[in-house]
């Protein structure tokens, strides 16, 4: 049986939920927080993630729906290392 990690914030947002880990560096580029270099990491590993992984709104339109899933949250695999050991883009200067 697999068990399974959730990376998110430590800080819940206004809404009272802590965002996950692609909610988090997905707003960070929508304020535009991050760097040349850190945004094209981003960009190429939302598409890697898209191309390996089904987006959950095309199996469920509603996954997001926060009336019908008001817990809904993305966790990985723990045994899915690959995910998580990924090469950084380099510290901001």
């Amino acid at each position: 049986m697999s068990t399974y990690t959730r990376f998110q914030s430590t800080t819940p947002n206004a809404r009272g939920h802590r965002p996950g880990v692609f909610a988090l560096v997905n707003g960070l580029a929508a304020d535009g927080a991050l760097s040349a270099e850190e945004e094209r990491w981003r960009v190429a590993a939302n598409a890697e993630f898209t191309a390996a992984y089904p987006d959950p709104t095309t199996v469920d339109p509603d996954v997001d729906d926060r009336e019908r899933h008001p817990g809904a949250a993305a966790w990985f695999r723990t045994e899915a290392k690959h995910l998580i050991e990924r090469d950084a883009p380099p510290p901001a200067q």
